[in-house]
Formats: structure tokens, C-alpha cells, sequence
């Protein structure tokens, strides 16, 4: 008996480890989507600002 409970116990672990890696790659392949996609959009505001900030205009934001 105690051998069938370690066999189920092994499945469900290795069912939610098998879960979450699925998560965490469906969670990447969004973020890469989200960021690749604003940074395409948004390139010439970046590329401007950063001209801004090199030439003395505006200084880089800095956390509070």
C-alpha cells in the first residue's frame, strides 16, 4: 500500500511541476510578445528621449 501512495504521490508532483513550467513558458512567450511589440512601436519616442537625456535637456528619472 504504501508503495502505490509514493507511485500517485511521484505522478501528482510530477504532474505540478510539468504545470508550472508550462505557466512559466506561456507567461515568457507573452511578455516577450508585449515587449517586443512596444518596442517596435515606440522606438523613435525612446531613440528622442534619449537624445534629451544625453544632451543634458532632461535628466534620467531616478526612484523616490
Amino acid at each position: 500500500m504504501e508503495s502505490i501512495s509514493e507511485v500517485v504521490s511521484a505522478a501528482f508532483l510530477a504532474a505540478a511541476v510539468g504545470l508550472m513550467g508550462i505557466l512559466v513558458s506561456r507567461r515568457r512567450k507573452h511578455l516577450k510578445l508585449v515587449v517586443r511589440v512596444l518596442d517596435q512601436k515606440d522606438q523613435g519616442m525612446v531613440d528622442f528621449l534619449e537624445h534629451l537625456v544625453a544632451s543634458g535637456q532632461v535628466t534620467a528619472a531616478s526612484p523616490a
